[in-house]
């Protein structure tokens, strides 16, 4: 019998661990998934658990069937757990009205974001909170063992929330969706109550608390002893869920930061606290007074937190560099650093039970107490850790503060009066504090900025970057790489929490700046743009230069990132964030489109990719229609689509949800495989051929645009990728992602091999063809530039495949056409394997004094790009005594001669090198092409 309950016990920690997953991730849609509004509903679950055990502690001894309650409140839990899945996305909208009015007022804003999650949270969570007690006063009854019985039910509880946690999210999900399996999980919970139900027949009818026993001195937690026991709970408690923060947040640096990557980490902590549940519940029936040792296990605590954090770097040291991602990596990662921590505080809570239930009765009100005090202290904890510790000193001095305070909860129990000769047998807890205080004295100060925050560093950093910057936050760790050529500026790299997120290079700058240009083109009167995630300020820029914009809001749930931008924008005076126009919110994205009463004219957004935890619901159709719900009437979206690292079922399930909101939806190409998703809110024609290249006469915007090379409108329409009749086919078997069904983006990674998979998508002949075929172009795009934009989809090819290596003579032919053809520098530098960035920085290096031998590459690309041919032939013939034998300097010094007159020098050297020309089927296209144009004869 005794296991039939354990074994009910065990499926309560799931159904209770598998529905805070499930409230988390639809509290998020209501009430934001910004760092402030995760953890006051974090701290609002932890509120109600903690009133659960307060009313434990209470009232619990009152009952004579306790069992019988239990399964009252696992009824209560799974009723209210399922109706809380299905209505909290329903409360959004009244949610979101009481909260629109103090929306700019966060000291008023947050309080009421806690109170409303204590509301709608209070009664699953409370119901969560009582059951422990509840069930440790029925098993008690049976088993006079009380510190076994607390361990052993603590233990199981906990595993089986393990259980949930991974289940839950590594199969429920995906199978069922969110309200499916909130409905599985709660029949289950139903068939714990009722299996409560039925054993509470077959179990005695127990003695009430009478009013004598409820005031007498050993009820009160003011007795001898019991006090600094229920402070070391607390602080065990916040200690623990603040290391937990931290933990999860270092181990970002090193594996990927996905649902199911997080999912993993928690459930191994939760394995460590369950085992160590059954460890001292194993102790204790062995050893009745194995509390003696608490303080003890306190200080090893504090020893074991500093031994993980020294001895990972053995852990990390046989990936590398290496980003782990698989399954098995994450977990031993997470083993490595959270197990032992996490043991030894299952095993110190079911001790301080023991030494509890011996102070204060009956054994309801120990557990209820007991409970109390940790929850509150763990709730308190996690805010602590994320929103002061990890800001203000940063992960290692956490990790060192935390260590330490377990030598605070060693002090509290030593401070707690023995009752008896066995107690004081305690030579042990001074071992333990002489090894405390020296693993603290010895800490490796410095060691996170020497070696672990060099990993992600190195892992992205190329051979000319250096760090610019590093900053621990609230909500992650960013790192900026500053890339320069000899000491030359090139580009700003962004890295977040180990990945690497954006940058402001020039094939970066390509996309972000086209979220703009393309629907400033589109739209005739653009007055209000709204951009979602801020990143490094490209797409801000971009808003901020287009002139015709009145008021521009920008949207960012970091404030890492919001305030780290001025390393890429030092002066003021050019920072799109200072532009009077622009007012910036530091919060979700979806909120801020649920709350705001505005309605904007362009609506863009990068966010992080979605397979980062928590940014899925950024991709989903349900956040589409609030993006079309605030654009005004002809108001226009564009929304990035980062396909290098989706499946194909992946990408369709986003472009379906997309799609089945935007009537109008198109994909375009941004760079390579950064794709850019439009739609408009019934735009129904055209504009004016005018107003749409009115960007090129800009003076800044159309340099802007030569820059990342749409020299020409003819240039943006080749990006044209699919209109909404093919999109709507390719999708026509993929069900859409939405709210419900998140699983829908796996979690399956992709490799270098995805731009194949995605090849035949972008392959310019076939997108020429969807161009020519589309209804939508017909009606959408101005007809003045549908019969020139055909022949540019071969130019973009070019772009494209650059990204891979192809034939030299190609190469020359190619570039032949383009100098002779049109006027495009951007497609000449990217042709010829160089960008913008490293030619600027080489003219400028050149200006300085620097060499021109030393940059003979990039000069002659650049020479080629602005059509100074006899600079490009003076180069190339510079680059070709520095490397005789490559062909492809050879092949481009000869056409530059040719270009620039000179014909007699080509022609002499053409005796000299004409076996080279000959040598291979390249070599003789080659010959061919400088014998038709230039008649050089070999």
């Amino acid at each position: 019998m005794n296991w039939i309950l354990y074994a009910i016990f065990a499926l309560s920690g799931a159904v209770s661990l598998a529905f805070e997953t499930l409230w988390f991730r639809q509290a998020g849609l209501t009430f934001g998934n910004s760092v402030w509004a995760s953890s006051l509903v974090l701290s609002s679950f932890m509120a109600g658990i903690a009133f659960g055990n307060a009313i434990a502690a209470r009232y619990a001894a009152r009952l004579a069937r306790p069992i019988l309650g239990y399964a009252a409140l696992e009824a209560v839990i799974a009723i209210s757990g399922v109706a809380l899945v299905y209505t909290l996305p329903a409360m959004g909208d009244g949610i979101a009205a009481v909260l629109r009015p103090f929306f700019d007022q966060p000291l008023i804003l947050n309080p009421l974001r806690l109170a409303l999650g204590f509301l709608v949270l209070l009664a699953p969570a409370t119901a969560m909170g009582a059951t422990l007690p509840l069930v440790v006063r029925a098993m008690h009854a049976r088993d006079p063992n009380f510190g076994s019985v607390l361990g052993r039910l603590y233990g199981t509880n906990t595993l089986g929330a393990m259980v949930g946690a991974v289940v839950g999210e590594a199969v429920l999900i995906e199978w069922l969706g969110i309200r499916g399996t909130s409905l599985l999980v709660g029949s289950l919970g139903l068939c714990a109550a009722l299996g409560a139900v039925y054993l509470a027949k077959s179990l005695p009818v127990l003695a009430t608390e009478d009013e004598a026993q409820r005031r007498s001195p050993t009820a009160s937690l003011w007795s001898v002893g019991a006090l600094p026991i229920l402070f070391a709970a607390f602080m065990s408690g916040a200690i623990l869920l603040a290391l937990e923060v931290v933990w999860f947040r270092f181990l970002h640096l090193f594996a990927h930061g996905g649902g199911h990557a997080f999912a993993l980490m928690l459930a191994m902590v939760l394995l460590g606290i369950g085992l160590g549940g059954y460890v001292g519940g194993a102790w204790i029936r062995r050893d009745p007074k194995a509390f003696r040792h608490s303080a003890a296990l306190a200080f090893l605590s504090g020893c074991t937190s500093v031994a993980v954090y020294v001895g990972f770097n053995w852990v990390i040291a046989p990936y590398r560099m290496q980003y782990v991602r698989d399954v098995e990596g994450i977990l031993w990662l997470t083993f490595c650093l959270t197990f032992l921590p996490s043991l030894l505080s299952g095993v110190l809570f079911t001790l301080l039970g023991a030494a509890l239930e011996r102070k204060i009765t009956p054994d309801s009100r120990a557990t209820g107490l007991l409970t109390l005090f940790n929850t509150f202290g763990a709730g308190l904890g996690s805010v602590i850790a994320g929103f002061v510790l990890l800001p203000a000193i940063g992960m290692e001095s956490s990790f060192l503060l935390l260590s330490g305070l377990y030598g605070v909860v060693a002090l509290l129990l030593l401070r707690t009066k023995p009752d008896d000769a066995i107690a004081r047998k305690g030579v042990p807890k001074w071992v333990a504090g002489v090894a405390f205080v020296t693993a603290i004295a010895l800490f490796p100060t410095g060691l996170m900025e020497s070696d672990y925050l060099q990993r992600p560093v190195k892992r992205y950093r190329g051979t000319m970057d250096q760090v610019a910057e590093m900053r621990e936050g609230v909500l992650q760790t960013v790192i900026y790489l500053r890339r320069e050529l000899d000491g030359e500026f090139l580009f700003y790299r962004m890295i977040t929490d180990g990945y690497s997120m954006s940058g402001t290079a020039e094939v970066n700058s390509r996309y972000m700046r086209l979220f703009v240009y393309w629907p400033i083109a589109m739209h005739e009167d653009p007055k209000k743009a709204l951009l979602i995630s801020y990143g490094v300020g490209e797409t801000a820029k971009a808003l901020t230069q287009t002139q015709a914009l009145e008021h521009i809001d920008v949207v960012d749930i970091s404030p890492e990132i919001l305030d780290s931008s001025s390393i890429i924008y030092p002066d003021e005076s050019t920072h799109p964030l200072y532009d009077p126009r622009v007012t910036v919110y530091t919060e979700d994205g979806r909120y801020f489109l649920k709350t705001t009463e505005n309605r904007y004219d362009l609506i863009t957004g990068e966010p992080p990719p979605p397979k980062i935890a928590g940014v899925v619901s950024l991709y989903t159709r349900e956040y589409f229609e609030l993006i079309y719900d605030r654009l005004n009437e002809g108001g226009i979206n564009t929304y990035w689509l980062p396909v290098h690292n989706l499946t194909q079922g992946d990408t369709n399930a986003i472009i379906r949800a997309y799609c089945d909101v935007f009537e109008d939806c198109a994909l375009w190409s941004g760079n390579h495989l950064d794709w850019i998703l439009t739609g408009s809110r019934n735009l129904k024609q055209p504009p004016d051929l005018a107003l749409f290249t009115r960007q090129w006469r800009d003076p800044v915007v159309g340099q802007e645009l030569r820059d990342i090379g749409i020299d020409s409108p003819e240039l943006m329409g080749a990006l044209f990728m699919a209109g909404p009749a093919q999109l709507r086919e390719l999708t026509a078997n993929t069900p859409a992602l939405v709210d419900d069904y998140p699983k829908r983006i796996g979690n399956e990674t992709v490799g270098a091999t995805i731009a194949e998979v995605y090849r035949p998508m972008m392959d310019a002949r076939q997108t020429r063809k969807r161009f020519e075929s589309s209804d939508y172009i017909t009606a959408m795009w101005p007809a003045a530039l549908r019969e020139s934009t055909i022949e540019h989809f071969g130019y973009q090819k070019i772009v494209l495949e650059t990204s891979r290596a192809f034939a030299v003579s190609n190469q020359v032919l190619d570039l032949h056409k383009i100098l002779t053809h049109t006027p495009y520098r951007y497609i000449v530098r990217r042709l010829l394997d160089q960008d913008g960035d490293t030619l600027r920085a080489a003219r400028q290096l050149v200006a300085n004094g620097a060499p021109e031998r030393r940059y003979v590459l990039e000069l002659a690309a650049d020479a080629f790009s602005e059509r100074d041919f006899k600079a490009a032939a003076r180069h190339t013939k510079t680059a070709l005594e520095l490397r005789p034998r490559a062909d492809r300097v050879l092949f481009l010094h000869f056409y530059a001669l040719c270009m620039s007159g000179d014909i007699d020098e080509a022609k002499r050297l053409a005796a000299l090198y004409g076996p080279r020309f000959g040598a291979s089927k390249e070599g003789q296209q080659l010959r061919a092409f400088l014998r038709k144009e230039f008649g050089i004869k070999f």
